[in-house]
Protein backbone atom coordinates (compact mmCIF):
# COMPACT_ATOMS: atom_id res chain seq x y z
CA UNK A 1 0.00 0.00 0.00
CA UNK A 2 1.27 3.46 -1.12
CA UNK A 3 0.75 6.81 -0.16
CA UNK A 4 -1.75 8.43 -2.88
CA UNK A 5 -4.47 11.43 -3.43
CA UNK A 6 -6.62 9.34 -0.56
CA UNK A 7 -4.20 7.37 1.32
CA UNK A 8 -2.15 9.10 4.09
CA UNK A 9 0.30 7.91 6.52
CA UNK A 10 1.26 9.38 9.60
CA UNK A 11 4.26 7.51 12.12
CA UNK A 12 3.05 9.25 15.39
CA UNK A 13 0.42 11.03 16.72
CA UNK A 14 0.67 14.82 17.16
CA UNK A 15 -1.50 17.52 19.45
CA UNK A 16 -2.93 18.84 15.84
CA UNK A 17 -3.55 16.13 14.02
CA UNK A 18 -7.28 16.18 13.89
CA UNK A 19 -7.17 19.47 12.06
CA UNK A 20 -4.66 17.48 9.76
CA UNK A 21 -7.80 14.94 9.18
CA UNK A 22 -10.59 17.38 9.14
CA UNK A 23 -8.72 19.18 6.11
CA UNK A 24 -7.84 15.62 4.87
CA UNK A 25 -11.35 14.79 4.61
CA UNK A 26 -12.76 17.65 3.61
CA UNK A 27 -10.17 18.35 0.57
CA UNK A 28 -9.48 14.73 -1.16
CA UNK A 29 -11.72 12.19 1.73
CA UNK A 30 -10.17 9.63 1.97
CA UNK A 31 -8.03 7.25 5.06
CA UNK A 32 -5.08 8.60 7.44
CA UNK A 33 -3.02 5.36 9.04
CA UNK A 34 -1.22 6.58 12.00
CA UNK A 35 0.87 4.39 13.39
CA UNK A 36 2.63 3.95 9.79
CA UNK A 37 5.72 4.87 8.53
CA UNK A 38 6.03 6.57 5.08
CA UNK A 39 6.32 3.23 3.15
CA UNK A 40 3.38 2.26 4.61
CA UNK A 41 4.74 -0.15 6.86
CA UNK A 42 3.07 -0.81 10.31
CA UNK A 43 5.14 0.63 13.14
CA UNK A 44 2.54 0.42 15.77
CA UNK A 45 1.42 2.88 18.65
CA UNK A 46 1.94 2.22 22.52
CA UNK A 47 -1.53 4.16 23.23
CA UNK A 48 -3.75 3.62 20.97
CA UNK A 49 -7.07 3.33 22.77
CA UNK A 50 -5.84 7.43 24.40
CA UNK A 51 -4.69 8.22 20.46
CA UNK A 52 -8.52 7.16 19.41
CA UNK A 53 -10.09 9.02 22.10
CA UNK A 54 -7.90 12.36 21.60
CA UNK A 55 -8.61 12.36 17.90
CA UNK A 56 -12.38 11.73 18.29
CA UNK A 57 -12.82 14.74 20.78
CA UNK A 58 -10.60 16.69 18.52
CA UNK A 59 -12.82 16.47 15.38
CA UNK A 60 -15.95 16.54 17.43
CA UNK A 61 -14.77 19.75 18.93
CA UNK A 62 -14.07 21.34 15.95
CA UNK A 63 -16.56 20.30 13.52
CA UNK A 64 -18.46 23.16 12.45
CA UNK A 65 -21.32 23.83 15.21
CA UNK A 66 -23.72 24.69 12.19
CA UNK A 67 -23.76 20.62 11.24
CA UNK A 68 -26.52 19.40 12.35
CA UNK A 69 -26.70 16.22 10.32
CA UNK A 70 -24.43 14.18 7.84
CA UNK A 71 -25.61 12.90 4.71
CA UNK A 72 -24.29 10.19 2.26
CA UNK A 73 -26.08 9.85 -1.39
CA UNK A 74 -23.76 7.12 -3.20
CA UNK A 75 -24.55 4.85 -6.20
CA UNK A 76 -21.70 2.54 -5.05
CA UNK A 77 -20.04 2.45 -1.38
CA UNK A 78 -17.65 -0.06 0.35
CA UNK A 79 -17.32 0.46 4.14
CA UNK A 80 -17.69 4.26 4.27
CA UNK A 81 -15.12 6.07 6.77
CA UNK A 82 -16.82 9.40 6.46
CA UNK A 83 -20.03 7.33 7.50
CA UNK A 84 -18.79 5.69 10.05
CA UNK A 85 -16.88 8.78 11.42
CA UNK A 86 -20.19 10.99 11.24
CA UNK A 87 -21.73 8.37 13.45
CA UNK A 88 -19.08 8.58 15.79
CA UNK A 89 -19.57 11.44 16.73
CA UNK A 90 -23.00 11.16 17.03
CA UNK A 91 -24.49 13.09 14.49
CA UNK A 92 -27.81 12.01 12.82
CA UNK A 93 -26.92 10.41 9.42
CA UNK A 94 -29.07 9.71 6.19
CA UNK A 95 -27.45 7.09 3.86
CA UNK A 96 -28.59 5.77 0.38
CA UNK A 97 -29.24 2.22 0.57
CA UNK A 98 -26.61 1.40 -2.01
CA UNK A 99 -25.06 -2.46 -1.86
CA UNK A 100 -22.53 -2.78 0.83
CA UNK A 101 -21.91 -0.69 3.52
CA UNK A 102 -24.08 1.56 4.73
CA UNK A 103 -26.68 -1.10 5.60
CA UNK A 104 -24.17 -2.75 7.69
CA UNK A 105 -23.72 0.00 9.64
CA UNK A 106 -27.32 1.72 9.84
CA UNK A 107 -30.35 0.26 11.78
CA UNK A 108 -33.01 2.26 9.43
CA UNK A 109 -34.86 4.57 12.24
CA UNK A 110 -32.63 3.47 14.88
CA UNK A 111 -29.05 5.05 14.37
CA UNK A 112 -29.72 6.72 11.31
CA UNK A 113 -32.02 6.76 8.18
CA UNK A 114 -31.52 4.71 4.64
CA UNK A 115 -33.06 5.98 1.33
CA UNK A 116 -33.38 4.37 -1.56
CA UNK A 117 -30.49 4.93 -4.12
CA UNK A 118 -30.83 7.97 -6.71
CA UNK A 119 -34.33 8.64 -4.87
CA UNK A 120 -34.99 12.40 -4.67
CA UNK A 121 -38.05 12.06 -2.69
CA UNK A 122 -37.13 9.82 0.37
CA UNK A 123 -33.71 12.00 0.69
CA UNK A 124 -36.13 15.25 1.27
CA UNK A 125 -38.50 13.21 3.33
CA UNK A 126 -35.29 11.87 5.67
CA UNK A 127 -33.61 14.98 5.68
CA UNK A 128 -36.90 16.82 6.84
CA UNK A 129 -37.99 14.18 9.10
CA UNK A 130 -33.97 14.66 10.99
CA UNK A 131 -34.93 18.33 11.08
CA UNK A 132 -38.44 18.85 11.98
CA UNK A 133 -38.18 15.92 14.74
CA UNK A 134 -35.53 17.04 16.91
CA UNK A 135 -36.15 14.55 19.28
CA UNK A 136 -36.15 11.42 16.64
CA UNK A 137 -32.88 13.03 15.10
CA UNK A 138 -31.15 13.10 18.51
CA UNK A 139 -32.38 9.54 18.91
CA UNK A 140 -30.31 8.44 16.32
CA UNK A 141 -27.13 10.53 17.10
CA UNK A 142 -27.06 8.59 20.40
CA UNK A 143 -27.40 5.22 18.97
CA UNK A 144 -24.96 6.09 15.95
CA UNK A 145 -22.39 6.58 18.46
CA UNK A 146 -22.25 2.88 19.19
CA UNK A 147 -20.83 2.61 16.11
CA UNK A 148 -17.52 2.73 18.00
CA UNK A 149 -18.33 -0.01 20.33
CA UNK A 150 -18.72 -2.88 17.28
CA UNK A 151 -15.82 -1.07 15.08
CA UNK A 152 -13.26 -0.37 17.11
CA UNK A 153 -9.55 -2.04 16.46
CA UNK A 154 -9.64 -4.27 19.54
CA UNK A 155 -13.60 -5.67 18.75
CA UNK A 156 -12.51 -5.99 15.16
CA UNK A 157 -8.98 -7.83 15.89
CA UNK A 158 -11.01 -10.54 18.33
CA UNK A 159 -13.18 -11.11 15.17
CA UNK A 160 -10.63 -12.16 13.45
CA UNK A 161 -7.90 -14.56 15.97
Amino acid sequence: MDENESIEFKEKYTENIYKEIISFLNTKSGTIYIGYDDNGNLIGLDNYKEIEEKISNGIKTNISPDARIFILLSKYEGMPNTLMEAMGIGMPCISSDCEFGPAELIRDGWNGLLVPVNDFKATVAAMRKMIEEPEFAEKCGNNAKRILEDHNVEYIGKKYR
